[in-house]
């Protein structure tokens, strides 16, 4: 597994878990900062390589699943 690959992972991870339990931020840049504070508690990669992969890949797919997984709970 790749260094962007651990981070993506882990990115997505963070954020699909903040769809889950409804702690979205108000602002992107919150939401950004937030991110990115928590994955630097988890990973041992420097804040600019996060927020380098934060930017250059789709971090939302395991949010957007979730998200779909639970409106289809609902119904």
């Amino acid at each position: 597994m790749t260094k962007e690959t651990m981070i993506w992972q882990t990115l997505s991870m963070i954020i699909g878990g903040m769809v889950a339990r409804n702690e979205l931020p108000e602002t992107l840049d919150l939401l950004k900062q937030q991110v990115i504070t928590t994955a630097t508690t988890i990973l041992d990669y420097p804040e600019q390589e996060i927020y380098d992969v934060l930017h250059s890949t789709d971090c939302t797919e395991f949010a957007r699943i979730l998200t779909k997984l639970d409106f289809a709970k609902s119904k």
